[in-house]
């Protein structure tokens, strides 16, 4: 891992009720990163593919996230 990988971080700010992100140095949070299920995007692509990241693989990115928090959160669940 390069000193430049970030890692981006979306969650749940119950104060405000909205999902935010944050950008991180990946050396930061990498002992969370190895014990986490990891998803590729695009999620078909093989390992060092040179596909590119298309408007709706973005679009599943960003669908996939915001369920994870609607799983976690029942009432972000509505918003959907």
């Amino acid at each position: 891992m390069s000193k430049s990988e970030l890692a981006l971080i979306s969650f749940y700010d119950e104060e405000s009720g909205q999902v935010k992100f944050c950008v991180v140095p990946r050396s930061h949070v990498e002992a969370s990163v190895e014990r986490a299920v990891t998803i590729s995007v695009p999620p078909d692509a093989a390992e060092h593919s040179s596909a590119p990241i298309t408007d709706e693989d973005a679009r599943k990115l960003d669908g996939m996230a915001l369920l994870c928090h609607a799983k976690h959160m029942p009432s972000f669940a509505p918003a959907f």
